[in-house]
């Protein structure tokens, strides 16, 4: 007899910064909607939080040092609050959009970043300004696509100023340049930002397991024969029919062990439901409390009772012969395949220009963020609702009991002893 169980292996837990997901509505929330560059889309999105990163330094409000607060710098050191911008459409003109940034810890709303004129730098300034205020140019960007993940920064025309880009000069300051760096010129790459998607936790249900060539594995596999049950009745002297029933109950450690090739490790949650071929077990629930680096293996032990419940009847003048016996595996590896379904939350930005912890609702951003991120999945197979589904591949290893069954012989006939 051979069955099919779903074998239910929760939780990987690890800490989530915030929980407060959709403690705010998602109507006061900025969409999360890809960036226009004229009539191109781009593979940026607004809403949601990026390091901005120019030759391996990151853009900083820099508010932290006492000697350059205000002005807004690169910095190579692990400043997070300081380093998380935002991108928001300005919803006038299109193709338009405003950076923000949080500035400080005690800071309630984020501020903007801002060409200031007057003193020559970019800086943050907390004022939403608007179409109508004679600076509103002074802190409305637009991007340039320029390729593998890349971008330009440019800095809107205003009164007698020409359009400009956001340059990093050669002492990790920002300016901004009239001049657009072309890419055979040395300095090119001063004018040339990464913008990485930051601060993404996740819920991954992994489930749909399948393993090509399973029978033929477990044909070649290793195999033990364990009796659980032996016993007889004898019927001899008896014109009727005799019936009883035999119970016997056996406990037996089984080992599992799950490789994947994939990293699935910076997850806030993961839950997998794991079909166990071939299994004699009942259906029972194992947990692990551990992500997967790729080709890690994480291997768990169980206690499963097997259980024999026979019902025999003895025909008159029979002598019958009961044993039972569980068939056990051991180390069955059987490759598999995997489907992923990946949510993600996130501190969003809010229409007030507060941010709150909170689901996103758009899953190419998340597939966004996986292509720049520790979570290791390439196999990004599509979307459904929220979610990204990912395929994940492997190793399933088990030992475990794969069959019992039951043997009625008469082994004496008319010469077996008298019980």
């Amino acid at each position: 007899m051979r069955k099919i169980l779903n074998l239910f292996l929760p939780i990987f837990l690890f800490a989530s910064p915030s929980s407060g997901a959709d403690k705010i509505p998602e109507g006061d929330l900025i969409p999360v909607k890809r960036v226009q560059s004229g009539d191109q889309t781009l593979e940026l999105y607004t809403g949601v939080p990026y390091h901005i990163i120019n030759k391996d330094h990151f853009l900083d409000n820099n508010d932290w040092h006492p000697n350059f607060q205000s002005q807004e710098k690169l910095s190579s050191d692990p400043n997070y609050i300081y380093q998380i911008w935002y991108i928001k459409e300005t919803g006038e003109t299109k193709g338009t959009y405003k950076i923000l940034n949080r500035q400080n810890n005690t800071t309630s709303k984020l501020h903007f970043l801002f060409n200031n004129d007057e003193k020559g730098l970019i800086e943050l300034e907390p004022t939403d300004r608007q179409a109508s205020d004679p600076k509103y140019a002074y802190q409305t960007w637009k991007f340039r696509d320029m390729g593998d993940g890349t971008f330009k920064i440019i800095k809107l025309a205003h009164g007698n100023h020409p359009k400009s880009f956001l340059d990093n000069t050669d002492d990790w300051k920002l300016s901004l340049s009239a001049y657009d760096n072309q890419p055979s010129e040395s300095f090119f790459k001063n004018q040339i930002w990464r913008f990485r998607p930051v601060g993404y936790t996740f819920t991954v249900n992994i489930d749909n397991f399948t393993y090509p060539n399973s029978t033929e594995l477990l044909e070649k596999s290793d195999k033990q024969v364990s009796l659980l049950l032996k016993a007889h009745i004898d019927n001899r002297d008896s014109a009727a029919e005799y019936s009883e029933q035999f119970f016997q109950k056996k406990d037996l450690k089984e080992t599992f062990a799950l490789s994947f090739k994939e990293n699935i490790k910076a997850i806030v949650k993961t839950t997998l439901e794991v079909q166990i071929p071939f299994t004699v077990s009942q259906k029972t629930e194992l947990g692990l409390e551990a992500g997967f680096e790729a080709g890690q293996t994480t291997t768990t032990e169980r206690l499963t009772s097997i259980e024999v419940r026979k019902d025999v009847k003895v025909p008159p003048h029979t002598y019958v012969q009961i044993e039972s016996y569980v068939k056990f595996v051991n180390d069955l590896k059987l490759p598999f395949t995997a489907r992923a379904t990946i949510k993600a939350e996130v501190d969003r930005l809010a229409k007030d220009n507060d941010t709150a912890r909170a689901k996103v609702k758009n899953p190419n951003s998340v597939k966004h963020f996986l292509k720049d991120s520790d979570f290791k999945v390439k196999k990004i197979t599509g979307v459904n609702g929220n979610a990204v589904l990912a395929k994940l591949t492997g190793t399933f290893t088990g030992s475990y009991g794969i069959d019992s069954y039951t043997n009625l012989t008469d082994p004496y006939g008319k010469d077996a002893p008298k019980s």
